[in-house]
């Protein structure tokens, strides 16, 4: 179920950049980049997608903004 729900909120965030701060806002990119970090692959590999395209849609404002919540330092954790 968890890969689901990633799933959907990357289509979410692949649809435009207004949906990145309302992303932001409600909690879902860290929770995506807690799930990134602690998760099964699977889980963790469409969580990556899902904060990809986010940060591909952002101002640089929001990319900050997800830097804060640690989106970096869980990509490297994420990779090991």
């Amino acid at each position: 179920m968890r890969k689901e729900v990633a799933w959907s909120i990357a289509n979410i965030t692949a649809e435009s950049a207004e949906t990145v701060p309302a992303c932001l806002t409600t909690g879902l990119i860290k929770s995506l980049i807690l799930h990134m970090m602690h998760d099964v692959n699977i889980v963790k590999r469409e969580c990556i997608w899902a904060l990809t395209n986010a940060l591909a849609k952002a101002t640089p404002e929001l990319v900050q903004s997800i830097e804060d919540y640690g989106y970096f330092m869980a990509s490297n954790y994420a990779l090991e």
